[in-house]
């Protein structure tokens, strides 16, 4: 596994913001209970372009102005799970990290059922996706939060970490 909050540590100064490139391999959640029979044995490999770690709020304030809609209020909710260690990006959470990230772009996106490369309309119990309101914004900041262990490589500053 890579050691993220070391190379995340020595490329992005405590507090500071640098894009970056990541490649994860999550489980995917589906729905339909035990009766699906792709339950626990569907992964995504994503490869994204992500921004390590920027003021949440500040971001989506920003964009409401940028938008003309800088009458309207936004305010970040409380974390419902996890604790923000420092001003970094990482979240611990029942003795596991995670890197959360502003995301940017998808570069490619890949399913796997057992391994196998599969559709993504042949996967049975892929629930459709669902957008955040954030303030009506129409260019939305999104958040994402890897576990560290699902984080295959990243790439910041033109240096790959495998």
């Amino acid at each position: 596994m890579l050691n993220l909050t070391k190379i995340i540590g020595e490329k992005v100064p405590n507090g500071g913001t640098t894009f970056a490139g990541i490649t994860t391999l999550t489980q995917v959640k589906l729905v339909g209970g035990k009766k699906n029979p792709h339950l626990g044995r569907v992964t995504k490999r994503t490869v994204a372009n992500v921004m390590l770690f920027a003021d949440y709020e500040r971001s989506v304030q920003r964009k409401l102005y940028k938008e003309g809609k800088e009458g309207l209020e936004f305010e970040v909710s409380e974390r419902t799970w996890g604790t923000r260690i420092g001003k970094s990006c990482f979240i611990e959470h029942n003795e596991h990290l995670y890197l959360e990230v502003i995301f940017k772009s998808v570069t490619s996106v890949e399913y796997f059922l057992d391994g196998q490369p599969i559709d993504k309309d042949d996967i049975i119990g892929l629930p459709p996706h669902r957008e955040a309101d954030q303030g009506g914004l129409e260019d939305k900041v999104t958040i994402r939060t890897y576990g560290c262990e699902n984080i295959e490589r990243i790439t910041i500053g033109g240096e790959t970490f495998v």
